[in-house]
């Protein structure tokens, strides 16, 4: 039912890939999001908590490039195991929280050099514009559904992403007391379709519809996936679960509102295969 759209999908929808590690620990925790390609500008979406998380991997970095220097600097100082733990301290190492984290946006530009969000404030989305390169390595991008209303109670959907973190190309390297990707070990991971059938519209205190509830297994890989219907329509991105492991996702109407209120370019159109440019 879903093939030929899950291929069609599948050639703008990315996953993002994440290594970290905590402060005490050499182990590398490996983790994956989504994120789907609404024009050909460079700009995707994905969930607000996902583009928080990239977001602060920048600032998580920089602190342990500091924290690390300073550590370096003191090492032949006779109170160094004093200093240290002073300057564990003051830069946050020690207990449950990252101590690194790097992104990986998986086949998304050729030559990604930088990027902008624009995030919600009142919802689990968020914006993400590629910028700095030369050639764009997804193919296509979704098509909203231009009426909306056509998801009702009953509508098969399907969603898409890259829930399971299978790639193995990073290491921990102790000389340099870092965590990095290599050009070693498997670099991908696999793609995953779910389906479910739209068990009911979500709607905010004031009646408004903002999202739509599924009946397929909440997977908690696939937020930021897009969801579709079996002629790649676009009627929203999973966000979260529901009651009873259902899975909750976006309404397309709140997520053009959002795209028209950024003033970022988007597609709609309808199972016929006509689709335009909304500005």
């Amino acid at each position: 039912m879903f093939v030929n759209a899950v291929e069609k999908v599948g050639g703008y929808t990315r996953p993002i890939f994440t290594i970290a590690r905590r402060y005490d620990s050499i182990d590398v925790l490996p983790g994956a999001s989504n994120l789907f390609f609404i024009n050909d500008e460079g700009w995707a979406l994905t969930t607000r908590a996902t583009a928080r998380l990239i977001i602060k991997s920048g600032k998580i970095e920089e602190n342990y490039n500091k924290f690390r220097a300073d550590r370096k600097a003191r090492e032949n100082d006779e109170n160094f195991q004093d200093e240290l733990r002073l300057l564990e301290t003051k830069y946050g190492m020690g207990g449950k929280s990252f101590a690194q984290l790097k992104v990986n946006f998986f086949d998304c530009v050729d030559n990604l050099t930088g990027f902008e969000c624009k995030i919600s404030k009142n919802h689990e989305l968020a914006a993400i514009h590629m910028m700095g390169y030369n050639n764009l390595t997804y193919v296509g991008h979704a098509v909203f559904a231009e009426d909306a209303r056509r998801a009702m109670p009953g509508k098969y959907l399907c969603r898409l992403g890259y829930p399971f973190p299978e790639f193995k190309n990073y290491s921990y390297d102790p000389e340099k007391d870092d965590i990095v990707w290599t050009d070693a070990g498997h670099r991908f991971t696999s793609r995953f379709p779910a389906d479910g059938m739209l068990t009911r519209l979500m709607a905010d205190g004031r009646g408004k519809v903002f999202g739509i509830e599924m009946s397929g297994t909440f997977v908690p890989g696939l937020n930021g996936a897009p969801v579709f219907d079996e002629n790649a329509i676009v009627y929203g991105m999973q966000f979260a679960a529901g009651n009873g492991g259902l899975t909750q996702c976006l309404h397309a109407s709140l997520i053009k509102e959002f795209l028209k209120a950024e003033h970022i370019p988007f597609f709609v159109g309808d199972a016929y295969g006509g689709e335009k440019l909304i500005y």
